[in-house]
């Protein structure tokens, strides 16, 4: 059973695995060319179905409560490819790489998540119990 506070963070990443914002291309660099290529790239992946979104909206929140459990906190990231969680579920459910917002990072504690979309993105708190 999801939470609150988890089932922000999974709409959050639902959210940017659909976004064809340029947002969730910034590598940090000023490069136009660079970022119509990634952003050709997303539109020709394929979406996640809604089965592969009740999966990944299942073991991300069973993930997130047992790090937090564990260690007060958990990371889930993006640097160019998506890591820990993020690249397994991507395995699992063969969602492409490039789905992901590349430079992103999401602290998740128990009371509160923060994200940081994108190398140049700010900080900003998503959920505060």
């Amino acid at each position: 059973m999801k939470n609150e506070r988890n089932q922000v963070a999974i709409d959050w990443w639902l959210k940017q695995l659909s976004s064809m914002d340029e947002s969730t291309m910034d590598n940090g660099e000023d490069n136009a060319l660079l970022k119509r290529l990634m952003l050709i790239n997303k539109m020709h992946s394929k979406p996640l179905n809604d089965k592969d979104k009740e999966i990944f909206s299942t073991k991300l929140s069973s993930y997130i409560d047992k790090e937090v459990e564990r260690d007060g906190y958990c990371i889930i990231s993006v640097d160019y490819h998506p890591e820990g969680i993020l690249a397994e579920l991507s395995n699992e459910l063969d969602i492409s790489e490039s789905l992901f917002p590349i430079k992103t990072n999401m602290w998740v504690f128990k009371d509160k998540i923060e994200v940081r979309l994108g190398y140049n993105g700010n900080t900003e708190v998503i959920y505060q119990a």
